[in-house]
Formats: C-alpha cells, sequence, structure tokens
C-alpha cells in the first residue's frame, strides 16, 4: 500500500489500494470494471473501506488533503515511520 499511495489518489483509487492490500480484492481486479462501483463510500464496502482511511489518516500513517472540487485525496505519509521501524536500525 505504502507504494500505491506515493502520490495524492482519489478516495476510490485509496480504497482499492488498501482493499487489495488487505486481501479483499486479489491482485488481477480490474479497478475500473469490476471494483469502482462496489468502492462506491455510498456500499456498506465502500463505507468500511473509507473509514479505515480515515483511521489511517488519523493514526498518521496516511494524510488527506482537501481538493478544489470539495473532494479530497490520501496518500502515504512519507513521515511516517512504525515503532518497529525506530526501533531497528537496520530499516532507517
Amino acid at each position: 500500500m505504502r507504494e500505491k499511495l506515493k502520490d495524492w489518489s482519489d478516495p476510490d483509487v485509496a480504497m482499492f489500494a488498501l482493499a487489495q492490500s488487505i486481501g479483499l480484492m486479489g491482485p488481477i481486479i480490474d479497478f475500473a470494471t469490476a471494483a469502482r462501483y462496489t468502492l462506491n463510500a455510498a456500499t456498506a464496502t465502500g463505507h468500511a473501506l473509507y473509514s479505515c482511511l480515515v483511521s489511517l489518516v488519523e493514526a498518521g500513517i496516511l494524510e488527506q488533503q482537501a481538493v478544489e472540487d470539495g473532494g479530497t485525496q490520501f496518500r502515504w505519509n512519507p513521515k511516517f515511520m512504525g515503532s518497529w521501524e525506530r526501533d531497528d536500525p537496520t530499516l532507517v
């Protein structure tokens, strides 16, 4: 997920990256034809994934920004470092 969200992404793209990361959607699922409508925040699955993204923002793992059209975007927080990374000098 870190690599897939290195740049600012719309919520549906971020939810797709999260869904693949947790094994909800496999790597061969096509975003445009098979996943896009399921990832709409109006569906139960989309709502759950969006809530997870917001929780990851609150934890400092992701960043969120507002965009001009009134929407929002997400990306991996490049400053995030988990405690497991801070505690292992070979990972820094």
